[in-house]
């Protein structure tokens, strides 16, 4: 017999989300159609109550990186999970960098770092948003394209990025003139770790 099901779903900022949750819950046997609504937070789900339980859709839901409950009643992680990262931080490690597109909210970010997770030599992958970086400490045994393949997987572009010596570059906006880039440059030579700003 058909059912309808509405599940509350936090954390959706975009239209990726929306797509993220649908294609989830549409991937579970038993679901007839799906409804994911951003405005209303919310996913309707028809589905035959006799090939599915209904956990499953909320189970689907968090899997997904997203919250049955408002973002700001989540719980915190826990101490245990941060001891767990610091213990795997100990292990022979490189860092690449890549620039990611496609990005259109901190969701698609989280979800970028989820794929990750679950794939052994890979020990940490960290995303700015707004810079649209994403750097990835790995053992050597994962290469580059690897890592770039799982970020395709997940929707996204990743592009390999070389450090060069460190050197970061940032786009300014409001200068006028040069005494506006003078400015500028004073104040990063008063702060620590920065040896030259062109």
């Amino acid at each position: 017999m058909l059912k309808v099901e509405t599940i509350p779903v936090y954390g959706m900022m975009c239209g990726h989300c929306v797509k993220a949750v649908t294609m989830a819950l549409e991937d579970i046997d038993g679901v007839q159609s799906v409804h994911v609504s951003l405005e209303d937070s919310s996913a309707a789900v028809t589905f035959d109550d006799a090939a599915v339980e209904p956990g499953k859709f909320k189970e689907a839901i968090i899997e997904e990186g997203y919250s049955l409950v408002p973002v700001e009643e989540e719980h915190k992680p826990s101490a245990e999970a941060h001891q767990v990262t610091d213990a795997v931080q100990s292990i022979q490690t490189i860092s690449s960098h890549f620039a990611i597109q496609g990005m259109s909210c901190a969701n698609c970010a989280a979800a970028i770092e989820k794929a990750f997770k679950k794939n052994p030599g890979i020990h940490r992958a960290v995303v700015n948003f707004p810079l649209e970086r994403l750097t990835v400490e790995h053992e050597p045994a994962v290469s580059e394209h690897d890592i770039v393949q799982l970020v395709s997987e997940a929707g996204y572009t990743a592009v390999p990025v070389a450090c060069e010596g460190g050197k970061v570059s940032f786009a300014i906006q409001g200068m006028t003139c040069a005494n506006c880039a003078a400015a500028i440059e004073k104040a990063f030579s008063k702060v620590a770790g920065i040896k030259k700003s062109p």
